[in-house]
């Protein structure tokens, strides 16, 4: 009778241990299913932010494109704008030498000297 006492004592010890054990599991299993949807959620994210750089970098070329432009249009509208002005001088002061006018050129020392780019 002691022995069958003390191992139903012990069936109750193994019997609490198990049910510990087993809370554990799911508690892991549930810890586990949680991780898994977090790893999939941060996927999705890491995709979304590929796609927002893709769309980032296109944008950035573009509007480097369009800086170029805009410069190549103002250097035109100089350009335009320049060649009558130096007409004008010639028409209005016909024995000036205009000969080094020009956008590619500088003043330095008080002469007009062919810029250094």
């Amino acid at each position: 009778m002691a022995k069958l006492a003390e191992a139903n004592k012990e069936k109750g010890k193994i019997a609490a241990e198990l049910g510990q054990v087993q809370a554990e599991s799911k508690k892991v299993a549930e810890d586990l299913l949680q991780a898994q949807e977090n790893v999939a959620e941060l996927k999705k994210q890491a995709e979304e932010l590929e796609q927002l750089n893709v769309g980032l970098k296109k944008q950035t070329e573009e509007l480097k494109k369009q800086i170029e432009d805009l410069n190549l249009s103002s250097a035109q509208i100089l350009a335009a704008g320049f060649e009558p002005a130096r007409e004008q001088f010639a028409c209005l002061f016909p024995d000036l030498d205009l000969s080094m006018v020009s956008l590619n050129n500088e003043v330095v020392d008080g002469k007009v000297v062919p810029a250094e780019d």
